[in-house]
């Protein structure tokens, strides 16, 4: 789950620190985050480079407040 504001390097760092390794992730993407280019429709490393098409569901919370849930995370109980 990455939240609004982490950027491309904040990611790397997490990814490596857990003992895992980035090998989808360069260095050097400092600039821009994960969420503005699945929003923006980017383009980076995955297969054809359809970031956009990946994200598995967004928490929103809308203008009064409310939370609109989208994806797998928004059906209570499940487990995916």
């Amino acid at each position: 789950m990455v939240e609004p504001g982490v950027r491309w390097f904040d990611l790397y760092e997490a990814i490596e620190a857990a003992g895992l390794r980035p090998d989808a992730l360069d260095r050097r993407l400092g600039w821009g985050g994960p969420v503005g280019n699945m929003l923006e429709n980017g383009v980076t490393y995955l297969p054809y480079g359809v970031d956009w098409a990946a994200q598995c569901g967004m928490e929103v919370v809308l203008p009064n407040g409310e939370v609109l849930r989208t994806g797998m995370g928004a059906m209570p109980g499940n487990r995916a």
